[in-house]
């Protein structure tokens, strides 16, 4: 994925005019050297630049930087063009193991299709600057992973392009979405726990954004959870969302003493189950009942609380990405279709 990354860079310095029209970009061994990656990230990125129609590869000489595409030709190739939004930087993405799987997913059937994926990163850009880089990269339709923004949402349905969400669930939304059935998997986690026979539980979520708002995939899980204490008419069943700050370590310890009677404990990232795994193993007086924990994510097998195997809520997140891909090209082919829902398994292992 570093290729991507150099891809970016390189991209932008194209479009600044730092490497203007005309002129050769760094030699292989150069970028090699001066970005610190492997000749395969090198020639990957170089390769993207050559089909997105920004460079040309002379044998022996070097890649040289073309002029702007004329309006035709812009227009054909948007058609082979699938823009991926994020809502951030790029550099940090790449870090996320679920991203990197999701791309992997979508690149896969892309490939297969003649299309190209083109990263969009928002970084800190307002709404109405952010849309116009979207229609500057030329692309057929974009797909937004694992955000929503209002202002952004009705840009792109009035610009025409196709739309389909991914990692991301709203039942209102008419709008195509590749996601995991949340609720559902709340549902499979208190039902783990309980059949460990945990009768009180803690739930570990993330806010985000301005205010106390849950993050929409977390929001959903709880009430999943929420859903069957209720069934089971248990009411030690508890929920603690943080903001993802330097005082998250803090913060977990308080609601773990807190509610220190609870035995079962069901983490939305690795980040909350590495904390309470610390807490838990560390602290003796955490150590004479048995404790149980389930982590959501589709992550390697072989974690463990203290000598307990912690189970996982897991999916295919190269599916999700996949199937998003697939969705958006049914769109672009107009075959008949209304927008809905698509939901990925989920299991317990």
């Amino acid at each position: 994925m570093k290729y991507l990354l150099l891809y970016q860079k390189l991209k932008q310095a194209i479009g600044t005019g730092f490497y203007p029209t005309g002129k050769r970009i760094p030699h292989t061994h150069e970028l090699v050297k001066k970005y610190s990656v492997s000749l395969t990230t090198v020639t990957r990125a170089v390769t993207l630049l050559q089909d997105e129609g920004l460079i040309r590869r002379v044998k022996s000489k070097g890649s040289f930087v073309l002029k702007q595409k004329s309006d035709d030709y812009i227009a054909s190739h948007r058609r082979e063009r699938i823009g991926l939004l994020i809502d951030g930087k790029i550099s940090k993405f790449m870090d996320m193991h679920f991203f990197r799987q999701i791309f992997e997913g979508m690149e896969r059937i892309a490939q297969k299709q003649g299309k190209s994926i083109v990263i969009i990163p928002r970084e800190d850009k307002p709404v109405e600057e952010y849309l116009a880089e979207i229609h500057s990269n030329s692309v057929a339709g974009v797909i937004p992973y694992s955000f929503y923004n209002q202002l952004l949402y009705n840009g792109l349905k009035k610009s025409g392009l196709a739309l389909v969400y991914c990692d991301f669930l709203d039942h209102i939304l008419p709008v195509d979405q590749v996601t995991v059935d949340h609720a559902r998997a709340g549902a499979l986690a208190f039902n783990r726990l309980f059949e460990l026979g945990h009768k009180k539980m803690l739930f570990f979520g993330t806010y985000i954004g301005e205010g106390k708002r849950e993050d929409t995939d977390h929001f959903y899980w709880w009430q999943g959870i929420e859903s069957q204490a209720r069934f089971q008419k248990l009411k030690h069943v508890f929920r603690s969302f943080f903001f993802m700050d330097n005082t998250l370590k803090e913060r977990i310890r308080t609601a773990v003493d807190t509610h220190a009677d609870c035995t079962g404990y069901i983490c939305a990232s690795s980040t909350y189950l590495e904390h309470v795994k610390d807490i838990i193993e560390n602290d003796r007086k955490y150590h004479g009942k048995t404790r149980d924990a389930v982590l959501f994510g589709d992550v390697k097998e072989g974690l463990f609380l203290r000598d307990r195997c912690v189970s996982l809520c897991r999916w295919d997140t190269r599916n999700m990405g996949g199937r998003a891909m697939e969705a958006m090209l049914e769109i672009l082919e107009k075959k008949p279709r209304r927008p809905g829902i698509q939901y990925v398994p989920v299991e317990i292992v």
